[in-house]
């Protein structure tokens, strides 16, 4: 065997297995193979030797070893939330936000915090937890939130973005005019010249009596009434533009003309020589109607009804036009007139003083005596001994009533007008003697003497007699006031006229000289509105078209303030209110609220179920207290205020 070859393979093997372990055995089998020895050893001969003595080499030893190799530990950035624990905000008021981590850091300060419409304030805190107060700057949705990276953790990882938080500083509010009957024409006073010429005055709050003027009404004298669309105007028979209605509406510019609404020459049967025409208005059934009380050719006293129209010039549809007959009677019917709202009676009479007082039941048309009226037969002895009564023939030709239908005439050569104020309860009578009544109405119903009986008068001085020296026709705006005329040949007078405490009848009347219109206001009934009843109104708010408002955020401290027409009087009467809060879609429910009494005052209307959370619709329901309503409130708008 080749010693030399052996010897140095032992030595390789050796020195390699230190290396590398895993070649270890590889090695060994080598040595074995080569000195054909089974034992874990290998024989080789030293160096040197004088003989080749044996020498033992232990071989080198092998050793496994499992090694888990250790990953590095990966941290996630540190997050943040916000909150707060105001959910609605006052009007310039604050919030305070606590941003809280989910590991401390360090590093960040109010600058880096983002704000839209808001500052920063009494930023404070440490390590997880920092607080400070928001502040909107103006009213609307505000926001507040954290930037990435701009605080940091232990190992130097900036901070994720947090949710923004919203909320709103914001305040809703929108105006919505309920459209009432009479509010384009209440607190206004219309005049008619013997001439055809005319005006209207507004009693503005201003007391700066805006006036607007119009003509073409015919000449002669003239019977009007004041109408939600504008003023229909009856001439006398026989005169230039004589025996027609006319009509002006609200809306008519200064210079306007009165158009034509009926003219009684074409009715069946035409208009009678020397007619007056007596108006009023009134619904049958739903249909509105324009009434004419005249006397017919035939001599018999007729009622024209016609339905309104607004597609018309004159606001009727004479094609549909009809004649009722009222019965045979003396003189000219139509001289004066009234309505009685409560049972849709009208009444009339005609200027002679023996002429009796008849009407038409509105609702069939049939005639109607006297006898139906609910005060028939009264009697009374009124201040100054001065005679009232429906017996005739000792009455005058002025007709008048209260609102709950009661008839008011005076004795003939005495009593020249008379209108009911139903506010204070009393009638104002003026009398040719210059003197100006006013008394209680239980005169005309319960007390037959009321010579001795509470009541205030006025001597009518030099300062109310330059012109005729008395108040000649009369009109009231069922609001405490009572509008009155005196006549004259190139001018006449409009005087405002009051009890000075409508809750006394011996408080004295307060006169006041309003205005001088062109010609002699030859004219009777309605001329201020005062046989116009209350019509309901439902309108509704939209509060999605108000400034600011944000849909699907909760409504706090919702309110309604009522204002009425200026120049009116500011106490709610005759009128209920009712409210419904929803969201656009929903079912709508109406709730009774007792409204304030006084306009402009706020009603909390968050009680109401529905008016407080999130709506966006607010439906506003205005209605007469009972049928034909004649007293109340002239609302022009409601204003709804909430916060979100």
């Amino acid at each position: 065997m080749n010693t030399l070859s052996i010897k140095n393979l032992s030595v390789w093997c050796a020195v390699t297995s230190l290396i590398v372990a895993l070649i270890t055995s590889s090695c060994t089998s080598g040595a074995n193979f080569a000195s054909g020895n089974a034992a874990n050893k290998i024989t080789t001969a030293r160096a040197g030797a004088g003989t080749d003595a044996p020498t033992a080499v232990e071989p080198a030893k092998t050793e496994e070893k499992s090694k888990t190799e250790e990953k590095p530990k990966v941290t996630a950035p540190p997050g943040v939330v916000l909150s707060t624990t105001t959910t609605d905000l006052e009007n310039a008021k604050s919030i305070k936000v606590t941003a809280t981590f989910d590991t401390p850091v360090t590093g960040l300060t109010a600058d880096k915090i983002k704000v839209e419409n808001a500052t920063i304030s009494d930023f404070s805190g440490a390590g997880g937890v920092y607080t400070f107060t928001v502040t909107p700057i103006t009213p609307g949705k505000f926001t507040v939130s954290i930037p990435p990276d701009v605080a940091k953790d232990s190992n130097g990882k900036g901070n994720t973005a947090s949710t923004p938080l919203t909320r709103t500083d914001t305040v809703v509010e929108v105006r919505s005019t309920l459209a009432l009957a009479t509010s384009s024409t209440a607190n206004s006073v219309w005049t008619v010249s013997s001439n055809g010429t005319g005006a209207k005055i507004v009693l503005d709050a201003a007391n700066s009596y805006p006036m607007t003027t119009f003509a073409g009404a015919g000449s002669g004298g003239h019977r009007t009434f004041v109408s939600p669309y504008g003023l229909f105007i009856g001439t006398t028979q026989g005169g230039a533009g004589g025996g027609k209605v006319t009509f002006v509406s609200n809306q008519a510019a200064t210079g306007s003309a009165a158009v034509l609404a009926v003219d009684l020459s074409l009715a069946t049967p035409a208009i009678g020589g020397g007619s007056r025409i007596c108006l009023t208005q009134f619904t049958v059934a739903g249909v509105e109607y324009l009434g004419a009380a005249y006397t017919g050719s035939d001599a018999h006293r007729r009622f024209y009804k016609v339905p309104i129209d607004a597609t018309k010039a004159g606001y009727v549809d004479t094609t549909k036009g009809t004649s009722l007959d009222a019965g045979i009677g003396s003189g000219e019917w139509g001289y004066s007139c009234y309505t009685d709202r409560t049972r849709n009676y009208f009444w009339s009479k005609n200027n002679s003083v023996a002429g009796n007082i008849t009407g038409i039941n509105l609702a069939t048309g049939a005639a109607l005596p006297i006898t139906s009226a609910p005060n028939n037969g009264f009697t009374m002895t009124g201040p100054g001994s001065v005679a009232f009564n429906l017996a005739g023939p000792t009455q005058s030709y002025s007709l008048a009533g209260a609102t709950d239908g009661s008839l008011l005439s005076g004795s003939a050569g005495s009593v020249y007008t008379m209108a009911h104020e139903p506010i204070s309860g009393s009638v104002f009578a003026s009398t040719t003697a210059s003197t100006l009544y006013a008394m209680s109405a239980k005169c005309f119903t319960s007390i037959a003497n009321c010579s001795g009986v509470g009541q205030s008068s006025s001597a009518l001085s030099t300062a109310y007699r330059t012109q005729a020296g008395y108040i000649g026709p009369m009109s009231s705006l069922n609001d405490g006031r009572i509008l009155g005329l005196e006549r004259g040949s190139t001018n006449s007078s409009v005087y405002l006229m009051a009890l000075v405490n409508p809750n006394n009848i011996t408080s004295g009347l307060t006169i006041t000289k309003i205005k001088d219109v062109p010609g002699d206001t030859y004219m009777y009934s309605d001329f201020t509105g005062s046989m116009d009843v209350a019509k309901g109104s439902i309108q509704t708010i939209d509060l999605t078209q108000a400034p600011n408002f944000l849909p699907g955020i909760s409504l706090k401290a919702a309110t309604l303030a009522w204002s009425a027409v200026a120049g009116t009087p500011t106490t709610w009467t005759g009128l209920t209110l009712s409210v419904a809060c929803y969201k656009k879609g929903g079912t709508v429910t109406l709730a009774a609220l007792t409204p304030v009494a006084v306009a402009g005052t706020e009603m909390d209307i968050s009680k109401i179920a529905g008016c407080s959370g999130i709506f966006d619709q607010v439906q506003i329901s205005v209605q007469p207290v009972a049928a034909n309503t004649l007293v109340f409130s002239k609302t022009v708008d409601f204003k709804f205020y909430g916060k979100q």
